[in-house]
């Protein structure tokens, strides 16, 4: 799976467009008063003006032989998160996967992980182009299995990893759905971040399969997709 789209939602437009094309330097491609799009990687990655805070949980793609690139490049521009004590890298076994989180100006929390079973590498110096795409995106339920199976029926995913009462996961290494019980999971790791169900709209690719999908007023709807 490859999330090709991501729309999120954020009350502080200029500060959260300030920190992705200035501090990041992400490509500007298209803007007006009430969003801005940006591209990452295979990911267009879009921000709305709302009314309302919504805190989000998403990840950036990075090749594995980058990861420690990666994480310089991120430690010069802003401050990388403990995840233990006074350790700043999470090790996850069963993904075969490393990771460090930040925080953006609208206090979404973002994430720069490697997964280590695909074969993504690359030589250049690292920079804002390096990144291969957004490859998670927080999707918090109450019924894991039952938001899972709608996700299976619609897209033609797969569930990936993790468990139906706790925490799950619907996609692949390159792009995923997270799908906590947040009645049960109640934090985003490795914060204490409260995880709440936030509006937002995402385009996924799956074996040439093109899916819309919705999520608002903690209720899921998908469409499937021509892609020209």
């Amino acid at each position: 799976m490859k999330i090709r789209e991501l729309q999120l939602y954020t009350n502080e437009l200029e500060k959260t467009k300030s920190f992705y094309t200035t501090i990041l330097a992400f490509d500007l491609i298209e803007e007006n008063e009430n969003q801005f799009s940006l591209q990452v990687g295979w990911t267009r990655l879009t921000f709305i003006k709302s009314d309302e805070e919504h805190i989000y949980h998403f990840s950036f793609l990075v090749c594995k032989n980058q990861f420690e690139k990666a994480f310089d490049w991120i430690q010069n521009k802003t401050k990388i998160l403990n995840t233990d004590a006074d350790q700043h890298i999470a090790n996850f076994e069963n993904w075969n996967a490393q990771s460090f989180y930040f925080y953006d100006e609208a206090r979404n929390l973002a994430e720069m992980i490697t997964h280590y079973d695909l074969a993504y590498e690359n030589d250049a110096e690292f920079n804002q182009h390096s990144i291969l795409g957004i490859s998670e995106i927080g999707l918090p339920t109450t019924d894991i299995e039952t938001t899972n199976q709608l996700l299976e029926e619609k897209t033609t995913s797969k569930f990936w990893k993790g468990d139906f009462e706790t925490f799950g996961t619907n996609g692949s290494d390159e792009g995923k759905i997270l799908l906590p019980n947040y009645f049960i999971k109640t934090t985003w790791f490795p914060t204490t971040d409260k995880i709440t169900p936030t509006p937002f709209t995402a385009i996924l690719e799956n074996e040439n399969h093109y899916s819309k999908v919705i999520f608002d007023n903690n209720k899921l709807n998908i469409s499937n997709v021509a892609i020209l």
